[in-house]
């Protein structure tokens, strides 16, 4: 076993040198680096809080385009227009492009619904982008035969020779263009 007194005299003093350099790195470590009142908090603590963020602005709220023929759906009798419509409401078109006059019988807030009265003996239907669906009762004796449309804004649905785009619908509105196609 080694003694006291046979150890060199710096390191007897070596414990003493190193609890007081713990106690000093911790004390620092408490402190707030500042000379202030330690009741107030230091700009750095401040920097450390989180912070909040500014709460996002709401998105502009929708519109319609402005139909070219406003609402005015006689304007259709070329089979050519763009009107906007706000609820159930007939629109004439030539009855030579195989549609003698759409009907629009409901809007909801995505989708459009609307009724084709079909002219003569044949009837085609599409969908372009695929998501118009279609109904159809062909002619009888009660009357001639009809196509139902539902369509999402945003998509066209053509009906013989009629192409029926709806541009638009906002609160119960709609943009219809309407053109005829070969």
């Amino acid at each position: 076993m080694i003694r006291r007194s046979q150890l060199p005299p710096w390191l007897g003093a070596l414990p003493r040198v190193l609890v007081c350099a713990a106690l000093t790195a911790v004390l620092a470590s408490c402190s707030s680096g500042s000379s202030e009142d330690s009741s107030e908090p230091s700009d750095d603590a401040a920097s450390d809080r989180p912070t909040a963020s500014a709460s996002p602005s709401p998105s502009p709220s929708p519109t319609l385009p402005e139909p070219a023929d406003g609402e005015n759906t006689q304007a259709c009798a070329d089979g050519t227009c763009e009107v906007r419509v706000t609820g159930p409401i007939v629109v004439l078109v030539p009855e030579r492009i195989g549609v003698g006059s759409l009907e629009v019988t409901s809007i909801e807030e995505d989708r459009i619904s609307m009724t084709a009265l079909l002219t003569g003996t044949s009837m085609s239907t599409d969908s372009p982008q695929g998501v118009c669906s279609f109904g159809v009762t062909t002619s009888s004796d009660y009357g001639p035969g009809h196509v139902d449309i539902s369509c999402p804004a945003g998509h066209e649905a053509v009906v013989n020779g009629l192409s029926v785009e709806v541009a638009g619908i906002v609160d119960g509105a709609a943009v219809l263009r309407f053109r005829p196609v070969d």
